[in-house]
């Protein structure tokens, strides 16, 4: 389970989040969303332990983050990197076989072997001598996910994955998320896309800087609770809302976009 308990979180004195709460159980393909500013990257942060909560806490698998953080992954947003850095499409996913507690960044062969399998699954192979900098958005977050695998991770974590890349990085990265997630694995993602949350998520947090709701995705994704959130008509959508409460939005039980 994730338990999210009275959260409230920001950046220096400015407050991002406010009285965040809800509980979710694992295994789940769960997704933040909300409109621009609600918080949802700053939420992800706080889970992942790069955030210190000014009140409040969170915890996996019933314990605190510090104590969890080895069974976390994390794929950040492709214009958050600093992509000038000199360095080889193979040795950024090698990044994700490293350990705090390992003697050196010294890599086994088990862990070249594991980075070119997860290379491989993100259709990557033939890049592994290039440098990430030569790469467009898309593959970019292809490596970047690649990394993330490569830790073999409990919980997945990506903050937009699908946003500025182009339609074949897309499906790959969501066919690989298919895949990960019928491993009995947990993803938790920011997502900014209305149309593809109704169909990609089983779980889902909806936020305006407060919670709007948190649940099952029939529960949540309703066009009160969307109204709330956004502020605006999304009468457009109901029609794909009445369908959902008959459709669980599971992965894979639907279409990729």
């Amino acid at each position: 389970m994730i338990e999210v308990h009275n959260l409230t979180a920001g950046y220096g004195k400015r407050t991002a989040l406010w009285n965040i709460d809800f509980s979710i159980h694992f295994p789940a393909f769960i997704g933040i969303i909300g409109p621009n500013g609600s918080g949802k990257s700053t939420l992800l942060k706080t889970i992942l332990g790069e955030l210190i909560p000014f009140t409040g806490s969170i915890s996996l698998f019933g314990k605190p983050i510090s104590e969890v953080k080895h069974r976390l992954a994390y794929v950040p947003q492709i214009n958050s990197v600093d992509w000038n850095f000199p360095i080889r499409v193979m040795d950024v996913v090698l990044m994700g076989r490293f350990r705090p507690n390992s003697w050196g960044p010294f890599y086994s062969k088990s862990d070249r072997e594991k980075a070119a399998f997860y290379l491989n699954a993100v259709g990557m192979s033939e890049f592994s001598k290039r440098q990430i900098g030569e790469l467009s958005g898309g593959q970019r977050q292809r490596v970047f996910l690649a990394r993330a695998l490569a830790r073999e991770a409990d919980v997945l974590l990506l903050d937009e994955p699908l946003a500025g890349v182009d339609a074949g990085s897309g499906e790959r990265i969501l066919s690989v998320l298919s895949d990960y997630q019928q491993q009995g694995r947990s993803i938790v993602m920011v997502h900014h896309d209305l149309l593809t949350a109704s169909t990609l998520f089983d779980h889902l947090v909806l936020m305006q800087t407060r919670l709007v709701a948190a649940g099952p995705i029939q529960q949540v994704f309703t066009l009160s609770n969307l109204q709330t959130a956004y502020g605006t008509d999304v009468s457009i959508l109901s029609d794909m809302i009445h369908k959902l409460g008959q459709t669980p939005g599971n992965l894979s039980d639907h279409p990729k976009p």
